[in-house]
C-alpha cells in the first residue's frame, strides 16, 4: 500500500514538472500578426488547464505536512487580492485579468498553488530538490539555442510576420519577448550554475544563458541576473572558475556580431541618438500613473486593468511630459477614448508635422507598484514578504534558490510579472521555503 502511494505521489510530481519544463517552450503555430495568438494564449490556457489542476492533485498527495507560515502567508496574499479584486467590481477582467495580460484571479490561484505543492512535496520527498534542479536546468537549452537562432538570422519570429520569411529579430524565443526572455534567463542562471558544477559538460547550460542575456539587450534582466550570481558567488562558490569563465564567454559572444534591427551597445548615451543607459524606456508615465493612483486607493487598489483608466485622469501636459513628447509652440488635443483602451492625442502646430501620439500600455512595469496600484498596498508587502521569507530560508541551505528568487524579485523593478514564465519562479519559491536543516536534501545543492 505504502509502495503505491509512492509511486502515484511519483507520477503526480513527473507531472507537475513536465508541465512547468513545457510551459516557457509552449507556441501557438499559427500565422498572426499578434503575437498575443502565438506566445501568450497557450501558455495561459496551459497554465490553468494543466499547471492548476497538477499543482492541486500534488498538493492533495503530500496533503499532510503544512507549514502555517507558508500557508498563513500566502493564504494573506491570495486572500487580500480576491478580497480587492471583489470590490473593484471589474467583471470578466477578474477571470481573464487585463487585456494582453492575461493574469486574473485563477492564474494568481496557480502561482499560489505551485508554491504550496513544491513546498509539500519537498517536505515529505528528500529528492524533490534534485529533480526540480534537473528539470528547470534544462530549459536553458531549447531557450538558449533558439536565441542563437534567432540573433544570427537562422530563424525568425515563430510564425509572426510569416511573409516575409526568415528574419533576424531582437531574441524573445519561444517566450516571444527579449524582455521575457531575459527575464527567465536571470531566474535560471544560478540554477543553471549549480547544475554545471556538478558536471563540466553543462558549462554550456550556463554558456547559453549568458549568450541570451546579452543578445537580449534588456538592462533590468542584465542587472538582476549580475546581482543573483554574484550573491551566488559569495555563498561559497567563488573559486567555480569554469563556470565563470563559461558565463563571461557567454556574455561575449554576441557582441561581435549585432544583427539589422538590433540596438547597437556602443550607442548608449552616445551623440548619435542612442539610447541612455538611464532611460525609462517609456516606464516614466507608467510609474508615476502607479504612483498617483496608490495616493488615491492605497488598501484595496484599483483593480485589474485600470492603469490606463487612471492615467486618463492625468494632465495632459504632465503624461506628454513624461513621454518626452516636446510641446513648445505645439498644441496637443486628446482624442476621445472608451473605458479601458488606449490614450491618444493629436499634437500640432509649430514647424513640425502633426503627429499622433499613443500610449496602449496596461502594465506598470514595476511589479511592486503594480500590485499596490491593483490591490492595495497590504498585497505589495505580503508579495515581498514571502519572497523575501523564501531568501531567508535558503539562504545557507539552498544557495542557488535564494539567488534565484533575489535575481527575479530584481527583474521585478523594471518588468511585470508575467503568466510565460513565472510559475517557475514561483516553484523555486516553494523550494525555498521548504529549505530546512535537513541534511540529505542540503547535500544535494551545496
Amino acid at each position: 500500500m505504502q509502495g503505491n502511494l509512492q509511486s502515484v505521489q511519483s507520477r503526480a510530481g513527473l507531472l507537475f514538472l513536465f508541465a512547468l519544463f513545457l510551459l516557457p517552450l509552449l507556441i501557438n503555430p499559427v500565422i498572426s500578426l499578434n503575437f498575443n495568438d502565438i506566445f501568450l494564449n497557450v501558455k495561459a490556457v496551459w497554465t490553468l488547464a494543466v499547471i492548476f489542476p497538477s499543482a492541486t492533485y500534488l498538493i492533495w498527495c503530500n496533503r499532510h505536512r503544512i507549514d502555517r507560515i507558508t500557508t498563513g502567508l500566502l493564504s494573506v496574499w491570495l486572500g487580500w487580492l480576491i478580497v480587492a479584486d471583489l470590490l473593484s467590481a471589474r467583471g470578466l477582467f477578474l477571470i481573464i485579468g487585463a487585456p494582453n495580460r492575461l493574469q486574473g484571479l485563477p492564474v494568481y490561484c496557480t502561482y499560489a498553488l505551485v508554491t504550496l505543492a513544491v513546498f509539500l512535496w519537498s517536505k515529505n520527498n528528500a529528492q524533490t530538490g534534485e529533480l526540480l534542479n534537473r528539470t528547470l536546468g534544462w530549459l536553458a537549452v531549447p531557450l538558449g539555442i533558439y536565441v542563437a537562432l534567432q540573433y544570427y538570422g537562422i530563424a525568425g519570429i515563430i510564425s509572426g510576420n510569416a511573409t516575409e520569411g526568415i528574419a533576424a529579430t531582437i531574441s524573445g524565443a519561444t517566450l516571444g519577448n527579449r524582455g521575457y526572455l531575459a527575464g527567465c534567463m536571470a531566474l535560471l542562471l544560478p540554477l543553471t550554475a549549480t547544475v554545471a558544477s556538478q558536471s563540466r559538460w553543462k558549462l554550456l547550460f550556463v554558456f547559453l544563458v549568458g549568450f541570451s542575456l546579452t543578445a537580449s539587450l534588456t538592462r533590468g534582466a542584465l542587472v538582476a541576473a549580475a546581482l543573483g550570481y554574484l550573491l551566488w558567488m559569495v555563498q561559497g562558490n567563488i573559486r567555480h572558475y569554469p563556470i565563470h569563465l563559461a558565463l563571461v564567454l557567454g556574455l561575449l559572444a554576441p557582441l561581435p556580431h549585432l544583427t539589422v534591427g538590433q540596438a547597437d551597445l556602443r550607442n548608449f548615451g552616445s551623440s548619435d541618438g542612442g539610447q541612455a543607459v538611464t532611460d525609462s524606456s517609456g516606464r516614466a508615465p507608467l510609474w508615476n500613473t502607479a504612483m498617483y493612483g496608490i495616493q488615491l486607493r492605497p488598501l484595496f487598489g484599483w483593480g485589474t486593468g485600470q492603469l490606463l483608466n487612471v492615467m486618463a485622469q492625468r494632465p495632459d501636459a504632465q503624461l506628454l511630459s513624461e513621454l518626452k513628447v516636446q510641446l513648445t509652440g505645439r498644441t496637443a488635443t486628446r482624442l476621445l477614448r472608451t473605458q479601458d483602451t488606449p490614450l491618444n492625442w493629436r499634437v500640432s502646430g509649430g514647424d513640425k508635422k502633426p503627429e499622433q501620439v499613443t500610449e496602449p500600455t496596461n502594465a506598470v512595469h514595476n511589479e511592486y507598484l503594480e500590485y499596490a496600484f491593483t490591490y492595495g498596498i497590504p498585497a505589495a508587502l505580503a508579495f515581498v514578504a514571502l519572497f523575501l521569507l523564501g531568501v531567508a530560508r535558503a539562504w545557507n541551505r539552498l544557495p542557488w534558490a535564494a539567488a534565484a528568487l533575489v535575481a527575479y524579485m530584481t527583474y521585478l523593478l523594471t518588468w511585470p510579472e508575467t503568466v510565460r514564465f513565472a510559475p517557475l519562479a514561483w516553484a523555486v519559491l516553494g523550494m525555498a521555503l521548504a529549505s530546512g536543516p535537513v541534511s540529505r536534501r542540503a547535500k544535494v545543492f551545496k
